[in-house]
């Protein structure tokens, strides 16, 4: 990956449909006004590339292109797409045709001769699959508090507040003797005693309105944890007037 600085993929356009490249010294989708790409996918075609071997030749006549996948891509339809890596030591273009077996059908940019290679060579030809999909990844544990801003209407905000722990038992007089069963176990941090436990409370309540009780406000699990974007744009074409914060 070191010795690559771009990646273009092209299918049914003569024009690249994904450019993957470096740009100010990060890997960017150039579709999608150069947002962060997924460098792990980046990685992954290019280890692909590098590892897949050529298993039998297969057609070299032109004809026979559509039924393996490795026609002209730029052509309406093209079941295959058009692999350009751009390196150190110059350019390098594949067109991976249809997948059979453990491997693909591909042909070398500007060659006749097509083959079968192993292993497979699996990409997506959609810019959008290409972004660091990654935007947020908080644990509700973590969470503190949420302020939430309306497009109308007032702010509110949603608070974490320690829990009183419950006042241990007292020590038992020495001579006296207890016993408990051999499954018994000692509570876990925070269990019974309420040490470690927390509420959820609502800021700012209005005269002679109650908050809903703390697991209502507690936030949800898995809202902010590993929330993904499907796809992205720019800021100025989206209608952000009446949006909440």
């Amino acid at each position: 990956l070191n010795t690559v600085t771009a990646i273009d993929i092209r299918r049914g356009s003569a024009a690249p449909t994904v450019t993957v490249h470096e740009h100010d010294g990060h890997w960017t989708v150039a579709q999608r006004g150069d947002y962060p790409a997924d460098v792990s996918k980046v990685r992954k075609l290019v280890l692909a590339l590098s590892d897949a071997k050529i298993i039998e030749q297969k057609t070299s006549n032109p004809a026979n292109y559509p039924v393996i996948g490795v026609e002209d891509p730029a052509l309406p339809g093209a079941a295959g797409s058009e692999i350009s890596v751009t390196a150190k030591d110059g350019k390098h273009a594949v067109i991976v045709g249809k997948s059979s077996g453990g491997g693909n059908f591909a042909r070398r940019a500007g060659e006749k001769t097509s083959y079968l290679v192993e292993p497979g060579i699996s990409f997506e030809s959609e810019a959008r699959y290409w972004i660091e999909p990654q935007l947020i990844d908080i644990t509700a544990a973590d969470i503190q508090s949420i302020e939430v801003k309306p497009a109308t209407g007032p702010a509110y905000t949603v608070r974490r507040e320690a829990a009183a722990a419950t006042k241990a038992p007292a020590k038992a007089p020495a001579s006296a003797k207890t016993s408990a069963p051999a499954s018994a176990k000692a509570p876990a941090s925070g269990a019974a005693s309420g040490a470690g436990e927390a509420n959820f409370v609502l800021e700012g309540v209005p005269p002679g309105r109650k908050a809903l009780d703390s697991a209502s406000l507690a936030p949800s699990p898995t809202t902010y944890g590993a929330l993904t974007a499907d796809d992205v744009g720019p800021a100025a074409d989206v209608d952000f007037t009446k949006a909440a914060q």
